[in-house]
């Protein structure tokens, strides 16, 4: 995003820098709830315990979406005070608050995905996530988030805006479909090297 970004404009991407850096911050604590889950899993699986593991995967996943519920109201309620403590520049400012909302469906989604595909690697299924992640994030978000924005699909071009709603979009389908896996596939490992490759 940050390379289609830089065409729009310097107060563009300063805006879009500010939103980014949130998404950075804010993704530490999925990220760390992600690799707990999945580390906790992994020991109930390699107990042989699937039930506890299942329990704990399910857990996870719900702890992620109440964390990232709680991060995304943190955020709106203080979105004005932490723009602007990122730039002076209120040109860049206003452009980060019209892409707040974005960032917030953006973490939401985000944070859900994570953990569903960390919990999948630790059933040594690594190929699904892989798979998922690349048609959500590069096939509807990068691509699809260039098309709106610049060659005006679903109306004129969105510029900005229209990379991050269709960032939000592909995780939103990433959350979905990694959840889903999880939830119809076998409560077994496999015990493939391709699958856990």
């Amino acid at each position: 995003m940050n390379l289609l970004a830089a065409r729009l404009g310097t107060t563009v991407m300063g805006g879009h820098q500010v939103v980014a850096n949130l998404a950075t911050l804010c993704f530490m604590l999925p990220l760390s709830l992600s690799v707990a889950t999945a580390t906790l899993t992994a020991q109930a699986i390699g107990a042989g315990d699937l039930q506890r593991a299942r329990h704990t995967a399910l857990v996870g996943m719900r702890i992620a979406g109440l964390v990232g519920a709680v991060t995304v109201l943190t955020l709106w309620a203080l979105r004005g005070g932490i723009a602007r403590l990122c730039s002076r520049d209120p040109a860049v400012v206003a452009t980060a608050l019209t892409l707040i909302p974005y960032l917030a469906a953006f973490h939401f989604f985000d944070a859900l995905q994570t953990v569903a595909s960390f919990v999948l690697r630790a059933y040594k299924r690594a190929v699904a996530p892989t798979v998922i992640h690349a048609g959500a994030l590069w096939g509807l978000g990068v691509i699809g988030g260039y098309l709106v924005a610049f060659a005006g699909v679903w109306g004129p071009p969105r510029g900005i805006a229209g990379m991050w709603l269709m960032q939000s979009l592909g995780l939103a389908l990433a959350a979905l479909l990694l959840i889903g896996f999880y939830l119809r596939s076998p409560r077994r490992p496999t015990g493939s090297v391709t699958d856990a490759v």
